[in-house]
């Protein structure tokens, strides 16, 4: 089985940073989340932004889901009952979370790059879902 951070599986099933050694995307992903440690800090000492920003935390409810996903392609079980039922969760989830979050946002003028980046990550989960379903006998 060829995991790539085999030592930190449960870390990273539940969201966590895993490692950080450096690879080809990790630098993009050390920024990203320095980011968002400093905003969540900014809106917690200054009160500023507090709605956004549990807005923001509530949409990395996925995030375990999603790494399951990768771990369960890796350990090539993409044709198991465990595969099939993590993307209707993700599916679903992302349905009543994500969409909801969205229009959420919208509707008080948050920046649109949220809605878009959500949308095209649903578009490609409901294609994968299409994909999977197809598969199956």
């Amino acid at each position: 089985m060829a995991i790539r951070h085999g030592k930190d599986l449960i870390p990273r099933i539940l969201g966590g940073l895993g490692d950080l050694r450096l690879e080809l995307n990790d630098s993009f992903e050390i920024v990203h989340h320095s980011l968002s440690a400093i905003a969540v800090a900014y809106a917690m000492f200054t009160g500023e932004g507090q709605l956004y920003t549990f807005m923001v935390l509530i949409s990395e409810v996925t995030t375990p889901e999603i790494n399951m996903r990768w771990y369960l392609d890796t350990a090539g079980l993409k044709r198991s009952n465990a595969y099939l039922i993590n993307g209707v969760v993700i599916f679903f989830a992302w349905l009543v979370i994500q969409m909801h979050i969205i229009g959420f946002l919208l509707v008080f003028v948050v920046p649109s790059a949220l809605a878009t980046m959500n949308l095209i990550w649903f578009g490609k989960i409901v294609k994968g879902l299409k994909k999977t379903l197809a598969k199956r006998p």
